[in-house]
C-alpha cells in the first residue's frame, strides 16, 4: 500500500502531540484587576529574603500603592499568598519582625520569587 506524502505529513501533528502531550508549561496566575487594599489569606507556611538593596512592602500589590515599611537586602518575611497584577507582576503577601507588620511585596525584590500559594 502507497501512502501519500499529504497524509504522511498530516500524521505529523498526531504523533508530536503525542510524544509531547506530557510535557506542560507551570500554570500561572491569571492577571487581575487589584486594588491597594486587596485581601489575602494566610495560606503559605514558607519563607524568604528580601534580595535587593532596599526593597518597599506596599499596602497592596501595586507599584502605586503607598510604602508601608522599607526593608533591607537580608530581611528574612513570612509568606501569605500571592496574585498577579494587571500589569503581570507576581505580588507576594508576607509578613515580618513578629509578624506585626506586614505588606506586598514583588517578586523581583526576594530571592526566591515569593509564595507559591495563590490568595
Amino acid at each position: 500500500m502507497k501512502r501519500s506524502f499529504a497524509a504522511a505529513a498530516a500524521a505529523i501533528p498526531v504523533v508530536t502531540a503525542g510524544l509531547f502531550g506530557g510535557i506542560s508549561a507551570p500554570t500561572q496566575a491569571a492577571p487581575i484587576p487589584v486594588s491597594c487594599s486587596h485581601p489575602f489569606a494566610d495560606k503559605d507556611d514558607s519563607s524568604g529574603t528580601v534580595d535587593a538593596p532596599r526593597a518597599n512592602l506596599r499596602s497592596g500589590p501595586g507599584g502605586n500603592c503607598s510604602v508601608v515599611h522599607s526593608l533591607p537586602d537580608g530581611t528574612e518575611l513570612g509568606y501569605d499568598c500571592y496574585v498577579v497584577n494587571a500589569d503581570g507582576t507576581k505580588w507576594t503577601h508576607a509578613q515580618y519582625g513578629a509578624y506585626d507588620k506586614q505588606g506586598w511585596i514583588t517578586e523581583n525584590s526576594l530571592a526566591d520569587g515569593g509564595s507559591d500559594d495563590l490568595c
